[in-house]
């Protein structure tokens, strides 16, 4: 039976354009993993000690402060992946309202899961994401 979620991932033109149906089943197999209860209850937003250990436990070196400066108001988050670091990064701009950190995590994650899926797919050792929301 396929979920909503899977039926509005698989809809998007956009993904059918970069991904092959293999590729996004897996995605979405990643995703439920790491988040068991992904597309079965609404998410309510977690503080960040729990993004933390959600980070962790994929693998991930994760950084939450306010970002200052010019622009920085701008970036909610990014998302960095190459052989120069021992494991990739998250980062979270916390001068944002929770929900909108808890929205950036998500979407870094987003980026971690397929850039990790990929890799084993492809053959891709690294690279450099970055996404400003």
């Amino acid at each position: 039976m396929t979920s909503c979620l899977s039926r509005a991932v698989i809809m998007d033109g956009c993904l059918k354009l970069n991904f092959n149906r293999r590729e996004l089943s897996g995605i979405l197999e990643a995703f439920r993993t790491a988040v068991t209860k992904l597309d079965r209850e609404q998410f309510k937003p977690m503080p960040l000690p729990l993004l933390a250990n959600v980070a962790s436990s994929l693998g991930l070196k994760f950084r939450a402060n306010p970002f200052d400066g010019p622009g920085g108001a701008g970036l909610r988050g990014f998302y960095v992946a190459t052989n120069a670091l021992k494991q990739p990064l998250v980062c979270l701009n916390t001068a944002h309202r929770r929900t909108a950190i808890n929205s950036a995590f998500w979407h870094e994650m987003g980026h971690h899961l397929t850039a990790r899926l990929l890799s084993q797919q492809r053959g891709v050792h690294g690279s450099i994401l970055w996404q400003r929301l």
